[in-house]
């Protein structure tokens, strides 16, 4: 694990003139999680970034604890996560934080992919819509629009005319996919170019939809 900026992470393939993609968690997860992401197939070599979350959690499962990018509550009364009064304040701080860790590591945002699961996704999207130029693509699975009502009403700040691709489940139990739909949504009406592919399953990462992320992964490399 390495630190840079006070972020921890993963890194594979350090090469610092090849195109790099930054690869978020889920709340409860870390760094490890999804680093498996390295060994996928692409045309040519690709520096990999797996940040750790912020938030230490106190459940842990792996060598790296469970971490979060914004705080969330639990409700008694269905049993699901929800966003605290203060996770917008959190998602704030956390971007600029990670604006400043990718310029430490010298990227080049148009030589950068954002990719993110669940709240990762989050984190991602946002992260994306703050970087001018746009980053050379976005990825988002199972991710939902927040904090839909300030972005909505800070359209005019956002990077326009990025590249995206967008999963999720039709039956995911915790972040709907409907809501989903409404990230597309806002993301075309930032004349951001992208698909939404939607698979039959609940908040996970089917093994078809990695071919797929492979795919165009590549795609955006060529």
């Amino acid at each position: 694990m390495k630190t840079e900026k006070e972020i921890e992470y993963l890194e594979f393939n350090q090469t610092k003139s090849s195109p790099c993609v930054l690869f978020f968690h889920g709340y409860g997860a870390n760094a490890q999680d999804l680093s498996g992401f390295h060994t996928l197939q692409l045309p040519v070599s690709c520096r990999w970034i797996f940040p750790n979350g912020f938030l230490k959690l106190g459940v842990s499962h792996n060598a790296f604890g469970g971490r979060a990018w914004c705080p969330l509550k639990m409700n008694g009364a269905n049993g699901r996560l929800y966003d605290t009064d203060d996770s917008l304040e959190y998602l704030d701080k956390h971007c600029q934080q990670l604006l400043t860790f990718i310029q430490s590591l010298h990227l080049d945002s148009n030589q950068v992919i954002l990719g993110g699961f669940s709240q990762g996704a989050v984190i991602a999207l946002n992260l994306a819509l703050k970087m001018n130029p746009p980053p050379l693509a976005l990825i988002m699975m199972s991710g939902t629009l927040f904090p839909a009502d300030v972005l909505y009403n800070e359209k005019q700040r956002f990077s326009t005319s990025g590249s995206f691709f967008q999963c999720h489940g039709t039956v995911d139990p915790l972040l709907s996919h409907s809501e989903a739909g409404k990230a597309h949504e806002f993301l075309r009406s930032l004349n951001w170019k992208g698909d939404f592919v939607s698979f039959e399953g609940g908040h996970e990462i089917p093994h078809a939809i990695l071919l797929q992320v492979q795919e165009f992964i590549s795609r955006k490399l060529l």
